[in-house]
């Protein structure tokens, strides 16, 4: 049976605005209040990653793609900050080594020492986040990071390549309904 007409009912009124809204939520809702502007710069993000934004993922996403994220609101990756990235990747990758090595460890001391170099590793990252910021990779304000939330070279929504998303990223647990109610 073909669909013959198709009535929705928009939150900000078009699918567009709606989808950006609702990412803004669940990637970074005081970014979007102008409650907290830290996400203008790269930081802590989950467990073990550096973004920028609304979620710009700077380790998951290859060094050429943010060059094209970034070139497109003005900013340039520098080698050095490309360079801090590669860092931070291994950083990252020792990360999840050391918390699956703990998720299995039943000796307390052992715990205790990966407990010890977990925290080191997630300190190493924030350390790699701020001296990005250092090197020029910064918003400037909200809407560079609203500008960063999709592929501009996709057409049409169906095709669309979120720019931002990591690789696994879930879809926020709220409905349409409860997601109206939300202030603005």
């Amino acid at each position: 049976m073909a669909l013959s007409s198709l009535n929705t009912n928009w939150i900000r009124g078009s699918y567009e605005a709606d989808r950006d809204f609702l990412l803004k939520v669940a990637e970074n809702d005081p970014l979007r209040l102008g409650t907290d502007l830290s996400g203008l710069s790269p930081h802590w993000d989950t467990k073990d990653s550096i973004a920028l934004g609304y979620g710009l993922d700077l380790l998951t996403n290859p060094a050429d793609r943010l060059r094209t994220y970034l070139a497109a609101i003005g900013i340039t990756l520098t080698a050095e900050a490309e360079s801090v990235i590669t860092s931070a990747k291994g950083t990252r990758d020792t990360l999840r080594g050391l918390v699956a090595q703990r998720a299995v460890a039943t000796d307390p001391a052992v715990q205790a020492s990966l407990d010890t170099q977990i925290a080191t590793q997630k300190s190493e990252l924030q350390t790699q986040a701020a001296s990005l910021a250092s090197q020029g990779i910064q918003l400037q304000n909200e809407a560079q990071a609203t500008d960063l939330l999709w592929d501009s070279s996709s057409q049409s929504p169906s095709t669309l390549t979120p720019a931002l998303l990591h690789s696994a990223w879930p879809l926020p647990s709220m409905s349409l309904m409860a997601a109206s109610s939300m202030e603005t």
